[in-house]
């Protein structure tokens, strides 16, 4: 087993629909994603949107958030993440796709086994793209597993 890891930056508004996660691999470990998440505070009204996990090979620009070892000791995340695109990365095949409400919030959890591995190549990852505008603060997160 790996070390895990949990990255959750600051709540932000993205202001449109754009990617506002993208976790990379360093060129040492690659990384197995155990869970993601997307959460409002917003209680105006119950906005749908649609949510898409991607594969990559290219950052985007975005806000750099520092992945959280979740073991006392454990070392540093050896890729990055980033959140809050102003820049998109470079997707190359869609890995899940679906609408929810912003009242209830979007979780993924991913069972032994079935976790999506990005391998240990200088710009390989995954991103979290919300493709319509949530008009509303957000929080989104992931845990991850380095190899």
């Amino acid at each position: 087993m790996g070390r895990s890891y949990d990255i959750t930056p600051v709540a932000f508004a993205p202001g449109s629909a754009k990617t506002i996660l993208e976790v990379i691999a360093g060129s040492l470990r690659g990384f197995r994603v155990k869970r993601l998440w997307v959460t409002s505070n917003d209680v105006a009204g119950a906005t749908v949107v649609r949510v898409q996990v991607k594969r990559l090979t290219a950052a985007g620009t975005s806000t750099a958030t520092t992945p959280s070892p979740k073991h006392l000791g454990d070392l540093a995340f050896t890729g990055t993440a980033g959140y809050n695109h102003t820049v998109e990365p470079t997707e190359t095949a869609v890995l899940w796709q679906e609408q929810f409400n912003l009242l209830t919030g979007w979780i993924l959890p991913l069972p032994p086994g079935e976790e999506w591995h990005v391998p240990a190549t200088n710009a390989n990852g995954i991103s979290v793209e919300l493709l319509d505008n949530p008009g509303a603060t957000i929080t989104v997160g992931a845990t991850i597993e380095e190899d």
